[in-house]
């Protein structure tokens, strides 16, 4: 690779998703710019480039994804584009001649990105150490070869194993006690969403994967997750960060269910929106369970900064390719941290959602993390909230505390009876 001393901001302007930086962050990252230089019949593939954007700048290349060949040639609409989409691990290009690639650094992007949103603190290089990139990879390969399996929850996989065959366990309590479960929720949507079951499109919460599976065929297979995948750990920090995170995807969905439940919008499903703000962090459960199976033996704080590090590309990927998502997941990963995203259209989305629900969670259990004002929040305001109202606040917190309920009452009567 070359470095460019700077790359024409009219170029880069032209570039998605580059465009959506300011002039300065764009100057920043044109700075660390590099050129690939590339030779006729050359392959290039995606998952050697998760963290690059690359673009055309001279020659032709071929793309081969999802069975179809696609020519990227310069100075077309395409080539504004990167060649490999966000979150796309399979598939290569070749050059139909020499050339050149423009490649940008994709953790800056992001870096960028969510600086421009938080306007809270220093612009850094984000640049994935060897260790982070060896948990990258061994996830990825893990993701392809459809193997990565996230623990249950200890205190959940005890009590649910102790009930799921009785009769007076509904459907209905059944969906709840699976959606308050990063294990669960991943485990029955990754076999509801094979082609077995999984039908035109993937099941978009829990519910429709009950239904999808039918309730016998569902309490076999949590009952199998439950007692197989058990999150084990002696690490004091990979407890501490597990429960943290249990706790934090409980009320952020509980949340987000109050959110779409008030709001009333005919395209936001309450159900799938509780969905989407408990796995808006599945990342960090992933990489939490890698370092609890691999027994990592480097630094707590150099653990704790993979795991924030790596939630959102390692987040999307679960998503992807684990759980056979859609792009409106993957969205809801990678975004439900930028508080001034402008969103896809007119209309609120589910990222708005888990975006609302996060700065509230946040702003109640979190009071010492640096926000934005409310007033710059864009979520809030495409969902017409007013977050200075206390009879909202109430309304909504005492809707999710609810459905929490619903879950905790009865996992410890069932305890309680049991002892």
């Amino acid at each position: 690779m070359s470095h460019l001393d700077s790359i024409p901001i009219s170029l880069l302007e032209r570039l998605y998703p580059i465009s959506e930086l300011s002039s300065e962050h764009q100057k920043h990252i044109s700075g660390k710019a590099q050129i690939v230089p590339i030779k006729a019949a050359q392959t290039i593939y995606a998952a050697e480039q998760h963290r690059w954007l690359l673009y055309v700048l001279d020659g032709k290349v071929t793309l081969f994804a999802d069975g179809k060949e696609e020519t990227i040639e310069p100075n077309t609409l395409r080539a504004r584009y990167p060649i490999f989409e966000e979150g796309r691990l399979k598939g290569h290009l070749q050059a139909a001649s020499s050339g050149r690639l423009l490649t940008l650094d994709r953790n800056l992007y992001h870096t960028l990105r969510e600086h421009q949103s938080k306007h809270s603190y220093e612009v850094e290089d984000m640049e994935l150490t060897e260790i982070e990139n060896q948990i990258f990879v061994e996830m990825y390969h893990c993701c392809l070869g459809k193997v990565l399996r996230l623990p249950v929850y200890p205190d959940v996989s005890r009590k649910l194993i102790s009930v799921i065959d009785k009769p007076e366990l509904e459907a209905a309590l059944l969906t709840r006690i699976v959606q308050f479960d990063l294990g669960l929720t991943a485990g029955l949507l990754r076999t509801v969403n094979a082609s077995l079951y999984g039908g035109i499109s993937p099941a978009v919460h829990t519910r429709e994967a009950i239904s999808r599976l039918g309730l016998d065929n569902t309490r076999k297979t949590l009952n199998e997750i439950a007692s197989v995948y058990l999150f084990k750990t002696q690490s004091i920090l990979l407890k501490k960060l597990a429960h943290d995170l249990w706790k934090s995807s409980l009320h952020i969905s509980a949340l987000s269910y109050a959110i779409a439940r008030h709001v009333n919008v005919a395209h936001l499903d309450r159900e799938r929106a509780m969905l989407t703000g408990f796995l808006a962090d599945i990342g960090k459960w992933g990489l939490i369970d890698y370092l609890a199976r691999k027994e990592a033996d480097f630094p707590d704080e150099e653990q704790a900064q993979i795991v924030e590090r790596l939630n959102l590309m390692v987040g999307e990927m679960i998503a992807a390719k684990s759980l056979g998502l859609g792009d409106d997941m993957v969205q809801v990963i990678k975004e439900s941290r930028c508080w001034q995203r402008l969103g896809s259209g007119p209309a609120p989305d589910y990222t708005d959602v888990v975006l609302a629900a996060r700065f509230y969670y946040l702003t109640t259990h979190a009071p010492n993390i640096s926000l934005p004002p409310a007033n710059t929040v864009s979520a809030l305001q495409r969902l017409s909230l007013d977050h200075n109202s206390a009879a909202l606040r109430s309304t909504l917190f005492k809707t999710a505390q609810l459905e929490i309920n619903r879950v905790t009452t009865f996992l410890k009567e069932k305890r309680t009876q049991g002892n």
